[in-house]
């Protein structure tokens, strides 16, 4: 279950990019789930800090 300030979506990717996501998350010490959602925080960041 998903909490109330929380929205669940759904990204296909291939499999080799799932491989080489899974092995990021393993060296960054998180599991996969939560790599991509820092990573994806990271990216919005930064374009934050552009378009100003």
């Amino acid at each position: 279950m998903v909490s109330d300030d929380k929205v669940r979506i759904l990204v296909t990717v291939t499999k080799e990019m799932k491989k080489e996501l899974d092995d990021l998350a393993k060296k960054n010490i998180r599991n996969t789930s939560n790599y991509i959602v820092s990573i994806l925080a990271a990216h919005l960041e930064n374009e934050k800090k552009n378009s100003k």
